[in-house]
């Protein structure tokens, strides 16, 4: 197996993430679907040259999608363009998987430089949060106006080098929500989130930072997706440390606590 191509498949696949949505990236003008359209055909390429074998279920998965882009072609509920960009992130997901799945050298590889990628962006995140919630800081220095279409006119954005936040006022205190590269908190939230959950599972090998730095960057989207996945993860981490006598003094209250927290963030976003 050739290293080198292996990561540079999973560099580019990444790219290919940064360029397509949520991320920010999408919607500015030097970053079309032709770009992305490219970038999706050298990577299934790529994908394919790293593992070529096709299994009886491969193939069937592979006819059935044909089968389903097809009748979605003939009736056409979506416009075209939407069909086959929806089709190709499965078709890609799919070949990935397939590729993971074949070999653990593959997996690590690919767990590596996403880690690395997912630790660069939280960074930045913090560091959004920081230079905005303190200082007057606010600079469009990859000039993301010349792009409207990024931005809702309901938000207070600020922005620099190192991401996106929008001023929130929650009554008592106004905060910067980490948007981080993405146009809303909720799906730079659900990012952080995965990279959480990611990280946490695969705690035996990659350092504590990766689970720590994304479960703070996460905080700090006051997403209510990100708090409630962080709840449910919460709760099955001390399940098996807490005592039946302590579910009515500790358990109940923390869990009431999370509730009402999540459910103001949510009336408030």
């Amino acid at each position: 197996m050739n290293i080198l191509r292996l990561k540079t498949t999973f560099l580019l696949l990444i790219i290919l993430a940064i360029v397509s949505p949520p991320f920010i990236f999408s919607q500015i003008d030097y970053f079309g679907r032709e770009i992305r359209t490219f970038l999706g055909i050298i990577v299934l390429l790529l994908l394919y040259l790293e593992y070529s074998k096709f299994k009886s279920t491969d193939i069937f998965i592979f006819f059935l999608l044909g089968i389903i882009i097809l009748l979605e072609l003939i009736f056409q509920k979506s416009s075209i363009n939407n069909i086959l960009s929806a089709y190709a992130v499965i078709f890609i997901a799919f070949s990935l998987f397939r590729l993971l799945k074949s070999n653990k050298l593959s997996l690590e590889i690919f767990l590596n430089l996403w880690f690395r990628f997912s630790l660069i962006v939280s960074i930045a995140a913090i560091i959004s949060f920081l230079i905005h919630q303190f200082s007057s800081f606010n600079a469009d220095i990859l000039n993301f106006n010349s792009s409207p279409a990024l931005f809702n006119p309901e938000y207070d954005y600020r922005m620099s080098i190192f991401g996106f936040t929008i001023n929130k006022n929650f009554g008592f205190v106004e905060l910067e929500r980490v948007s981080s590269f993405f146009n809303e908190p909720q799906y730079a939230g659900m990012f952080f989130a995965f990279n959480m959950l990611l990280a946490k599972n695969r705690n035996k090998l990659m350092p504590r930072k990766y689970f720590v730095v994304s479960l703070l960057a996460g905080l700090l989207t006051f997403s209510s997706t990100f708090y409630l996945v962080f709840l449910v993860f919460l709760i099955s981490y001390i399940i098996p440390y807490i005592k039946p006598n302590q579910i009515k003094t500790i358990v109940i209250p923390v869990l009431l606590m999370f509730f009402f927290l999540i459910s103001y963030i949510y009336l408030l976003a």
